[in-house]
């Protein structure tokens, strides 16, 4: 079995393409810029980084490319609903792709790269920053009501309203940022609400304008690309099919998921580079880790129904098709890791995400938990790949320090 790890993203919706507060033609993302090191010559932090993965054992990367689409195209908020036209991307999205391939091809690690195309908030509900006097340092992400009337309306009510815990909207101060002091227009930097992509009318064009670029990029670097993750966790924005009136964050029939994951998986394929998406649960690859029994929301039936919809495309794709999930009974209700060798169709399987945060133990390791006995315990199932979530300290479920790197090398001995 071999170790991945999710790096999974230096600046979330912005890794790729042109910056968001910095900008112009020759804008360099936080990853690929060079840093003064001590006794040596300025080095980018990520040719570090590969070189230690690569002492510890680790084999893979999994990085969000597109993430939650903040800098790609704009929604647009008209009669109090969001539409999504998708755009082609810009060179700069390609030429930063590039060099991320780069990196790892002169790294001589034979480390591989797992590019994920779009996370599901790219599909999720509408969210504008909300910076507070210093953009750089301090904003935050508020969800844009489908029936406001529109962004700068609901920015002007924002900033009118009631002081937040921050001490800053609500006041006389704030109300004069709004007015005197916005850097940029906010109206521009939308995340998510890009779910009109995956229409009937948009979803041809939001491939050949956007998979299909970085597609091309990648058949050049065939040698250090592992598989082509499609979209990490879509369950999160899937409506089941039992409920008549979905809640707002569930912004994709199934219908259109279905159809998105297996158009894109073909054109992944004609790539020559093996598929996969980043399920939430294993549910979806016929699986059964115990999540949702009671099914109070027809959940089971709308997962089945879209992994047998997806077995009849993937199982005989080539590339093969290499099954994932995450495994979070910290955070789901997974109540097992389940037998990947009972599936019929990914000929492979990953655990794509699992928590390098001991907190609460596994079901499997619940005598001895810790990132080697979590580990062993996936081995032990033969599972091919286990991808550690992450190598950012600050993210939830997350610790990459010297004692796991060291649990990581004990493993790989």
């Amino acid at each position: 079995m071999d170790v991945g790890i999710n790096h999974p993203w230096v600046s979330y919706g912005c890794d790729f393409g042109p910056g968001i507060w910095e900008t112009g033609p020759d804008y360099v993302p936080a990853w690929n810029r060079k840093e003064d090191v001590p006794n040596g010559k300025p080095q980018r932090r990520l040719d570090r980084q590969l070189q230690e993965y690569g002492e510890c054992g680790i084999k893979a990367v999994r990085w969000f490319i597109l993430a939650d689409g903040w800098n790609y195209g704009t929604p647009t908020l008209k009669d109090r609903r969001w539409t999504f036209k998708p755009p082609s991307l810009s060179k700069l999205h390609l030429s930063h792709f590039e060099d991320l391939l780069k990196a790892f091809r002169e790294s001589n690690t034979r480390l591989k790269l797992v590019p994920c195309f779009i996370d599901f908030n790219f599909l999720g509900p509408a969210k504008v920053v909300i910076p507070t006097l210093n953009p750089l340092q301090h904003s935050d992400e508020v969800v844009v009501p489908p029936d406001a009337e529109s962004v700068d309306a609901f920015l002007k009510a924002y900033y009118d309203g009631p002081a937040g815990s921050d001490g800053f909207r609500g006041t006389a101060t704030a109300r004069r940022y709004r007015d005197d002091k916005r850097p940029v227009d906010l109206s521009q930097f939308i995340k998510g609400g890009r779910a009109g992509a995956l229409g009937k009318a948009n979803l041809t064009g939001f491939l050949d304008k956007a998979l299909e670029p970085l597609l091309d990029v990648a058949k050049r670097y065939k040698d250090v690309i592992l598989a082509w993750d499609i979209i990490n966790e879509p369950e999160m924005v899937l409506q089941y099919l039992k409920v008549k009136n979905p809640p707002a964050d569930r912004t994709v029939p199934l219908d259109q998921m279905t159809t998105f994951l297996i158009e894109a998986a073909k054109r992944v394929c004609k790539a020559g580079v093996p598929p996969t998406i980043g399920f939430q649960t294993a549910r979806p690859l016929g699986l059964d880790d115990g999540s949702a029994d009671s099914d109070p929301a027809g959940r089971l039936e709308t997962l089945a129904k879209l992994a047998e919809n997806l077995a009849r495309t993937y199982k005989t794709s080539a590339p093969p098709f290499i099954g994932q999930f995450h495994y979070y009974p910290e955070r789901c209700d997974q109540k097992r890791l389940p037998d990947p060798t009972t599936m019929q169709w990914p000929r492979a399987c990953a655990v794509g995400e699992f928590s390098t945060q001991i907190g609460c133990p596994w079901p499997e390791t619940m005598a001895r938990d810790g990132i080697q006995q979590r580990l062993e315990a996936i081995k032990t199932k033969k599972y091919d790949y286990a991808f550690l979530w992450s190598a950012q300290n600050g993210l939830a479920f997350s610790s990459w320090k010297e004692k796991e790197w060291a649990a990581v090398k004990s493993f790989r001995r």
